[in-house]
């Protein structure tokens, strides 16, 4: 998806990111698929549902910390 929106909008190469590249205090050594790549929890159970809930959750509270938001 990443290559395909840059290669749609080059003009916002700049705006467009992973989101898992926000990840906050991250020391656990991965692969770069994992790293890279947020997996689709659909069809799969609810543990996994959740762990993919959790994950993202924790990219967007980085990336808020990133822009410096404030509610």
């Amino acid at each position: 998806h990443l290559k395909t929106l840059r290669e749609l909008f080059p003009q916002f190469n700049n705006k467009i990111f992973l989101l898992p590249l926000f990840e906050r205090n991250s020391t656990k050594m991965r692969g770069s698929f994992y790293l890279y790549n947020i997996q689709d929890p659909y069809g799969k159970s609810l543990n996994e549902f959740h762990t993919c809930f959790h994950r993202i959750e924790r990219y967007l509270y980085g990336f808020f910390e990133k822009i410096d938001y404030k509610k």
